[in-house]
């Protein structure tokens, strides 16, 4: 039976709604999500590499992971953000992370849930952060 099967658009927002704040609840009390250092490089490059791998693709630190290298300059200080998703034993879940295009342009890259976590809302825990930082930018 399909529990959607008979619902109107509306209240198919408004449970899909519902569902995400549910995620989101979730994700507070079992994970946090963070800005990135260099210091969590490694680990990013790995949770990179597992996801570049599984799909096929080749990690290219000479091209499109060479923002990779340095995170901080690439990302924070150049007025994005890059921020990592993390769970109670500190382990990488999750990354995201706003390039500064130009004044008012932003690219959503390095968005990358580990296997195991993927299909349970983590990439959501990033995006609501940048939808939130989207006001601070604007």
């Amino acid at each position: 039976m399909d529990p959607w099967k008979g619902r109107n658009r509306a209240t198919e927002k408004k449970l899909l709604f519902l569902k995400r704040r549910m995620i989101m609840q979730t994700l507070s009390m079992h994970m946090k999500i963070r800005t990135a250092n260099n210091t969590d490089r490694d680990n990013i490059v790995q949770l990179v590499k597992d996801g570049l791998k599984e799909f096929g693709f080749d990690y290219s630190p000479e091209t499109s992971e060479s923002d990779l290298l340095d995170i901080e300059r690439e990302y924070i200080k150049n007025g994005g953000t890059f921020l990592v998703l993390e769970n109670k034993k500190n382990e990488l879940i999750a990354t995201g992370a706003l390039k500064k295009l130009s004044n008012n342009q932003y690219k959503i890259r390095k968005m990358y849930v580990s296997k195991s976590h993927r299909r349970k809302g983590y990439g959501n825990g990033p995006i609501s952060r940048f939808t939130t930082l989207r006001h601070h930018y604007d």
